[in-house]
């Protein structure tokens, strides 16, 4: 395909304040996905009937607040 190019070389020129703009994108990115993952992993766990079960809300809060 003429004209086109990788994008490492589109970068090449990049000034340092440019490159550290764009690995602060790349890394909040990569965060979020890294949540969204996370967060799947969840909802396929409870789908396929594992995770904890309670018996009564009050159980379920309690559960919920043990950590603070």
């Amino acid at each position: 395909m003429a004209g086109h190019r990788p994008f490492s070389d589109l970068m090449k020129d990049w000034s340092p304040e440019r490159r550290a703009e764009s690995d602060a994108r790349k890394a909040k990115f990569a965060t979020e996905l890294a949540g969204q993952a996370a967060t799947r992993e969840a909802i396929e766990e409870l789908e396929a009937g594992k995770g904890p079960r309670f018996t009564s809300v009050e159980a379920l809060m309690s559960d919920l607040h043990d950590d603070d």
